[in-house]
């Protein structure tokens, strides 16, 4: 069996701590976390999903030129008036600090 040097261990250790840092830094904030399908169709037989995450929402914009309109998906932050109940807090404030706990530990 071959051992393996220190410094490929710190490496490998580093390098799986950076990505792991990162994948949770997305998906903290990354607005499809949880999605919802809505059972009416809407034209052509189209079902429509609505995502949310922690922090935003999945919303749609359209832009239009002369030739063409495009709907596009965006991520929105909640409105202001959005209640907010303390289970949503304490994922908010945990997302948080997975976020800054994760990159402290990873440098």
């Amino acid at each position: 069996m071959t051992k393996l040097s220190t410094e490929t261990v710190l490496t490998t250790t580093g390098l799986l701590g950076a990505v792991a840092w990162f994948l949770s830094l997305f998906g903290a904030v990354y607005c499809k976390f949880l999605t919802n399908t809505l059972t009416m169709e809407f034209g052509q037989g189209r079902k429509l999903n609505l995502n949310y995450g922690i922090w935003t929402y999945q919303g749609f914009g359209i832009a239009s030129t002369s030739d063409e309109t495009v709907l596009f998906e965006t991520c929105r932050p909640y409105p202001s008036e959005t209640y907010l109940d303390p289970k949503w807090n304490s994922a908010m404030a945990f997302s948080t600090m997975s976020i800054i706990i994760g990159g402290v530990t990873t440098l």
